[in-house]
């Protein structure tokens, strides 16, 4: 299965899920992912058991803005491999032999908020640019298994989320075709479902936050109105205190931009 979108080659960005509107980097009193333990077989559709700490793969976002300011956006994110990190090779391929054609795992995002106009630093140009700003107030999220990859969230719902930390977001540099920028959304209050907890055994115990985090690289978006916007995407967990919202800043676009180019490139060499 391929584990990105086809639009992931075509330009290097500076890193969403996505839909998640694009993001103010949230900081955090202590971010370290946890490991978690895989059990594909427990929907009874087959596959295997290992242990990974991230999802990855590639996204689809619809964003609308206005001119006063406020944004509101729907995200739909296709999940192709998990990764165990700091390694850049994916353990395993969410479709296994054993399992179904069409299966993986998806996404859902809405979020909204406001935006404001700037100059960011830009990491793929290592210079100051125009940027647009986007602070989320509110949002929701969702990851299911999609038993045959129609991209509607009916099927095996593993977790839910209902609250965005204030502060997730993301950023926008509005000069350039197609546009470019990164977003990191966190979400709290996720309830693993039943089979979410079975599916995911270490974590069924745990109050978790799910983080998930991105790049743009594709895509039509006015600067009112609404618009398109696709690039690369991964979910991670952990199970410290709520994040605390901090600003967006040169420091924190910068390591932004670092962590996304790597993912990037982790990402084209296993396509």
């Amino acid at each position: 299965m391929k584990l990105l979108t086809n639009t992931i080659s075509r330009s290097l960005a500076t890193l969403v899920m996505a839909g998640v509107g694009l993001t103010a980097l949230p900081g955090t009193a202590s971010a370290a992912f946890v490991n978690f333990t895989v059990n594909e077989a427990a929907d009874g559709l087959g596959g295997g058991t290992f242990v990974a700490n991230k999802l990855n793969g590639g996204y689809e976002e619809t964003i609308t803005q206005t001119a006063g300011g406020t944004f509101s956006s729907s995200t739909t994110a296709s999940f192709g491999q998990y990764f165990l990190t700091p390694s850049s090779t994916p353990i395993d391929a969410l479709i296994g032999d054993s399992e179904p054609a069409g299966y993986l795992i998806v996404g859902t995002f809405t979020s909204s908020g406001t935006y404001q106009d700037s100059t960011c630093f830009n990491p793929a140009t290592l210079s100051n640019a125009d940027c647009r700003i986007f602070s989320a107030t509110s949002g929701s999220g969702q990851l299911y298994i999609d038993t045959n990859s129609d991209g509607i969230g009916d099927d095996l719902i593993l977790t839910a989320a209902n609250l965005l930390i204030p502060g997730s977001g993301g950023v926008l540099f509005t000069g350039t075709v197609p546009p470019t920028g990164a977003f990191n959304l966190v979400f709290i209050n996720n309830t693993l479902t039943a089979l979410g907890k079975l599916y995911w055994p270490s974590l069924a115990n745990l109050e978790i936050t799910a983080t998930a985090n991105g790049d743009i690289d594709d895509g039509t978006l006015p600067l009112t109105g609404t618009g398109q916007l696709s690039g690369d995407v991964s979910v991670q967990f952990n199970t410290t205190a709520v994040p605390e919202p901090a600003s967006l800043t040169l420091f924190g676009i910068g390591l932004a931009g670092i962590g996304f180019a790597y993912r990037r490139r982790n990402s084209a060499q296993n396509a």
